[in-house]
């Protein structure tokens, strides 16, 4: 009996270290499973909400991201998610929420390689709000912190163009030729860019006062001035019969209805300067928006006329 014990013994401690070895070589390759299959679903679910972004399905996009932060937040791509939420929401003209949510990137990330990117952006959005002064402030900022980053090239441009977009085109053609452009893609067309900028201070623009002072010394003539010949002509007609009735109510010696037709045409001869004045403005405004339109279209993406996703962000695609 102790000799079969001994044996047994003996076949134990050969036995033991063997299944000791495999017990840790299963658990290895699970754990090993455990982890591909964990990469894979991160790729899959950044993957996704890129897919949504491309096809324009923002705020379905908006939620993947979040949904990657949270099942993901050790993740190498955790700046980008967040600020591809930015993106979206800017995307989605949530200009407001947009700002917003570039702010908490800057608090969040602050030592991120494309905190440039996000200044960039949220100036962006209060470009797309009609803010220049803050838009300047940011593409500032960028320039000065960043000098050599493609999104300091692309502040200098969209500084330029925020004067552009306020109708002073010589201090747009300044300030685009005035800073030095590091991307030579970038610089080419600024030099184009701004040759086409230059044209903007020879629009052909119609003087409010000359229309005004037209339209004082013969109704309609204003509009007539402006092109507006439809609008003359019925300026013209209801201002003479106003003055023809009073005239005629006055040699009638019909005193009551002659001062209410002269009432009237008071009335609608002011209105009649007045509107000749405003239109002046409306044309030069339209010709104004013409020119820009046609050199954004030009130009686009660069001028960011709808911020398109080759403007925002160089992604990442994992295979």
């Amino acid at each position: 009996m102790e000799k079969w014990g001994k044996k047994e013994l003996k076949k134990e401690f050969y036995f033991s270290p063997f299944l000791f070895l495999l017990f840790l070589f299963l658990l290895s390759k699970e754990t090993l499973a455990d982890t591909d299959s964990l990469a894979a679903s991160e790729d899959k679910q950044y993957n996704f909400a890129i897919s949504l972004f491309d096809e324009g399905e923002y705020y379905r996009a908006i939620t993947e991201w979040k949904r990657f932060i949270y099942y993901f937040p050790k993740s190498e791509l955790i700046d980008d998610a967040a600020l591809f939420i930015g993106k979206s929401y800017l995307m989605g003209k949530e200009y407001d929420t947009a700002i917003e949510e570039f702010r908490r990137f800057r608090e969040t990330f602050p030592d991120s390689n494309l905190i440039p990117e996000c200044l960039y952006l949220r100036g962006a959005a209060h470009f797309k709000k009609d803010e220049y002064h803050l838009a300047r402030g940011l593409f500032e900022l960028v320039r000065r912190k960043y000098p050599d980053s493609i999104w300091a090239d692309k502040s200098i441009i969209m500084d330029g163009w925020s004067y552009a977009k306020e109708g002073d085109f010589h201090e747009a053609d300044v300030k685009i030729k005035g800073e030095k452009i590091m991307d030579e893609n970038l610089r080419l067309m600024v030099k184009e860019l701004s040759s086409e900028i230059e044209k903007g201070e020879k629009i052909q623009k119609k003087s409010p006062r000359t229309a005004g002072l037209l339209a004082a010394i013969l109704p309609g003539a204003g509009h007539f001035y402006l092109g507006r010949h439809k609008d003359g002509t019925v300026a013209f007609l209801l201002n003479a019969s106003f003055i023809w009735g009073a005239v005629a109510s006055f040699q009638q010696n019909n005193y009551a209805v002659a001062g209410i037709l002269t009432f009237f045409e008071v009335g609608w001869y002011t209105g009649n300067i007045y509107s000749a004045i405003g239109a002046a403005h409306k044309y030069n405004k339209w010709e104004e928006d013409r020119f820009r339109d046609d050199i954004e279209k030009k130009f686009k993406p660069n001028l960011s006329y709808n911020f398109e996703r080759p403007l925002i962000s160089v992604s990442f695609y994992f295979k």
